[in-house]
């Protein structure tokens, strides 16, 4: 899952990508407005975390560009100033400090939140899924087998967690034509078209388990 980390504090970025990735998180971090208008088009965030001191305005005055993403809004100030966030358009809001735990159980909240509602996470890295067969890769649209599209699906609905060959066949591979020998077939069918495309993920194989998306950089 693609995360934006919109933080000036050095320290406290490189503490939170290293626990962000640690997770399997893909984060992308800025240290201003700018930064963060300059790479939104392109890094595609489902999640933005967002500190509302930053040295050239307050975080809030981004929330206009992401109603369609998750924000987590990071505030020294007191806390009415905190809910001020929600009344903008935040979905959670920490105040600092923080124990980093917290952080992550509030991402957890608000994916499980989302799932709730029928909106399923989409995107995972550089990839988000479109209309299938169709996903996009960075800037790219790339069209996938209809069974591949399903495999990727089911990988990134199932993320972190290892999705497991009788949970795909079950959920996403219930036809004639599916068997788990021919999972096979299509993870490195997809593993090739994902490459291809230059994603930024990879597919593991869990020996005798099933199969987990990773970051193709770790």
């Amino acid at each position: 899952m693609n995360v934006l980390l919109v933080e000036d504090d050095r320290d406290l970025a490189e503490l939170l990508c290293e626990l962000l990735r640690i997770n399997q998180y893909n984060v992308l971090a800025a240290s201003s407005l700018r930064e963060a208008r300059a790479v939104l088009p392109t890094f595609d965030p489902v999640l933005v975390i967002l500190d509302r001191g930053l040295p050239d305005g307050d975080g809030l005055s981004l929330l206009p560009a992401l109603t369609t993403r998750l924000v987590i809004v990071l505030t020294a100030s007191p806390p009415e100033y905190a809910v001020q966030s929600l009344d903008q358009g935040a979905d959670d809001f920490l105040l600092k400090p923080f124990v980093p735990s917290e952080l992550l159980a509030r991402i957890r909240a608000l994916v499980r939140r989302k799932q709730s509602t029928g909106e399923p996470v989409t995107a995972f890295g550089n990839v988000r899924l479109g209309e299938r067969p169709f996903i996009k890769v960075a800037q790219d649209v790339v069209l996938l087998r209809p069974r591949e599209y399903d495999m990727l699906s089911a990988l990134i609905e199932r993320h972190p967690r290892v999705a497991k060959r009788a949970w795909m066949l079950e959920k996403h591979m219930d036809d004639a034509d599916c068997s788990p020998t021919s999972i096979s077939v299509h993870v490195s069918r997809l593993r090739k078209a994902l490459s291809d495309a230059g994603a930024s993920l990879t597919i593991r194989s869990i020996q005798g388990v099933g199969y987990r998306l990773e970051d193709a950089k770790r």
